[in-house]
């Protein structure tokens, strides 16, 4: 509960107890309503999280693979604009691999 707060919310501590405390006294039905509100907004953050960190690594994996690729073709003595052309890495970054 107290996550979607730390998230969306920014409560001191003593703010934070109020708040259970006065969730703790809603009758019944409010307060729990209340605690699923703000573990479903807690679990859709975790979700969008997980999405963009996700994403994030399939663009990161696809530009190890250019560069990758692009080494390969450097090893066959390829020419650079080709690679280039090829793998969409900047002519300058293939150089750069060409120099190590």
């Amino acid at each position: 509960m107290t996550g979607f707060f730390e998230t969306y919310v920014k409560l001191t501590s003593s703010e934070e107890q109020l708040l259970k405390e006065e969730v703790k006294m809603m009758r019944k039905p409010e307060g729990d309503k209340v605690v699923e509100i703000m573990v479903s907004y807690e679990k859709e953050g975790l979700d969008k999280g997980l999405e963009q960190g996700l994403e994030q690594g399939k663009k990161q994996g696809k530009e190890i693979n250019k560069i990758e690729t692009a080494s390969a073709m450097l090893k066959k003595d390829m020419d650079v604009p080709l690679i280039a052309e090829i793998t969409g890495l900047p002519f300058k970054d293939i150089i750069r691999l060409k120099e190590k």
